[in-house]
């Protein structure tokens, strides 16, 4: 199991970053780029595969506390709590974002500016958090 999440802790951090850098490439090259939807069409089976790793860490690190209130820290409370509604705000606006623009509505393009830093910042949270050695998600 220390392995699966370790692996699953490279690919957030990694595809966090290069969601980060192409995600901030497209805002400042607009103009230029035409393969958006090529590109996008692509990354969004990816990201999709993000936004269930992270999740199911979220799941399973706020399922580690319930009913042990007494002993976890403040800290961690409000850290796992974070994590847990955060995750789930990015479970209902990613897939939300992704049908509707699969469908085909132009509605929703100013959105994906919310739905990918929301993604990099948990990305990079949960993959640190699983390559660490003190991993409470289990």
């Amino acid at each position: 199991m220390n392995g699966l999440k370790k692996v699953i802790g490279v690919y957030l951090i990694v595809y966090s970053i290069i969601l980060a850098i192409l995600f901030t490439t497209y805002l400042l090259l607009d103009n230029f780029i035409n393969t958006y939807d090529a590109w996008w069409y692509v990354l969004n089976w990816f990201t999709a595969l993000g936004v269930v790793f992270i999740a199911s860490a979220a799941v399973c690190s706020k399922r580690s506390i319930v009913g042990k209130l007494d002993s976890v820290s403040p800290v961690r409370y409000i850290r796992v709590n974070t994590l847990f509604y955060s995750a789930l705000l990015l479970v209902m606006w990613y897939f939300w974002v992704w049908f509707r623009t699969a469908l085909g509505h132009d509605d929703v393009h100013m959105w994906w500016g919310f739905v990918d830093p929301l993604f990099v910042l948990l990305g990079l949270s949960v993959g640190t958090t699983l390559l660490s050695k003190k991993t409470k998600t289990s």
